[in-house]
């Protein structure tokens, strides 16, 4: 059996995603260059991951297409859409 873990409620969402977009080298290397670049910042990293989750690329299939649905469907809209995005681009830099 599994400890307990030590991410509660929102902080859970937000690593979950963060586990997923470093999961993928591809999400990985714009999620990395988004989250770096002072011009764009967590606003910009939520953007992206957003459009992957609720408006899925056109020509994503097979596994990728199976992770996005988990993620997507592993949490409310309302708690993603509450998530601090600050916590996710520290889980992507570090």
């Amino acid at each position: 059996m599994a400890g307990p873990t030590p991410y509660g409620g929102l902080e859970w969402a937000a690593h979950n995603v963060a586990v997923w977009i470093t999961s993928d080298a591809r999400l990985h290397g714009e999620a990395v260059t988004l989250a770096k670049s002072p011009r764009y910042g967590p606003g910009r990293l939520e953007t992206y991951v957003t459009e992957l989750l609720w408006n899925t690329p056109p020509g994503v299939r097979g596994d990728d297409a199976r992770t996005i649905a988990a993620v997507r469907d592993g949490m409310s809209r309302r708690d993603f859409d509450d998530i601090d995005w600050r916590l996710v681009r520290a889980e992507i830099l570090d």
